[in-house]
């Protein structure tokens, strides 16, 4: 076997090598965990609430989720870069008191309703 040929296959072997590793890298996800609680002014569950994630890191990374009866949500998400929460239900306005990754996220809600006399 010639030197040249040595080399020629040194060097292929060597660039599959990198290509599996950049491959297997590229494979892996990591899951960032978002959880939080809605309630009203006096600390009463909302339920029924659609809650929208945006991300500012990657496009179509957004996600929508609905929380469930005791008010909480949990949302896993490929973004650590989370821009802002929205919280929407008819009849309601809510205000998101906390977004610190890795804290539950806090949102209360007012009702939008008027009584009238």
């Amino acid at each position: 076997m010639t030197i040249l040929m040595r080399i020629f296959l040194t060097i292929g072997a060597i660039t599959l090598s990198i290509i599996s590793i950049l491959w297997m890298v590229g494979s892996l996800s990591v899951n960032y965990l978002y959880q939080g609680h809605i309630k009203d002014e006096n600390g009463r569950p909302i339920s029924g609430v659609e809650i929208n994630f945006i991300f500012s890191s990657i496009p179509g990374s957004n996600r929508t989720i609905t929380n469930n009866a005791c008010g909480e949500f949990t949302l896993i998400a490929h973004s650590p870069y989370l821009k802002n929460v929205i919280a929407k239900k008819a009849g309601y306005e809510f205000k998101v008191e906390d977004v610190t990754y890795g804290q539950p996220i806090k949102i209360i809600g007012k009702s939008s309703r008027r009584i009238d006399d």
